[in-house]
């Protein structure tokens, strides 16, 4: 059993307000950082969902990119083809004028 003195029972009594008064605000400050915790990981799980999503256009440019490089090896190729035979054409060419001009010049002769 408590005893208390008479004189002490109205600061008791106001301690007792004072301390329900700040158990309250501590409660109400944290309701408040939960819904801002809330709030903020809200924001990070959209901020998330949009990572992915760049994250996944990254992928299919990547695959894209894959794909429109294999099919530039195979036309860079045929270029490549193409340009020797054109050579190969050239040379051949440039020694067919070069007889044709030294029967002409054996005719005149």
């Amino acid at each position: 059993m408590q005893v208390y003195f008479w004189w002490l029972y109205p600061t008791k009594l106001k301690l007792n307000s004072q301390q329900k008064e700040f158990k309250s605000n501590i409660n109400s400050f944290e309701k408040r950082l939960d819904s801002k915790f809330s709030q903020i990981e809200s924001k990070l799980n959209q901020v998330e969902s949009k990572i992915e999503l760049v994250l996944s256009e990254i992928r299919r440019m990547i695959v894209l990119i894959e794909e429109q490089n294999a099919r530039n090896k195979f036309i860079l190729d045929g270029y490549a083809s193409l340009h020797e035979r054109l050579d190969r054409l050239e040379l051949r060419f440039d020694q067919h004028e070069k007889k044709i001009e030294n029967l002409i010049l054996k005719r005149k002769e």
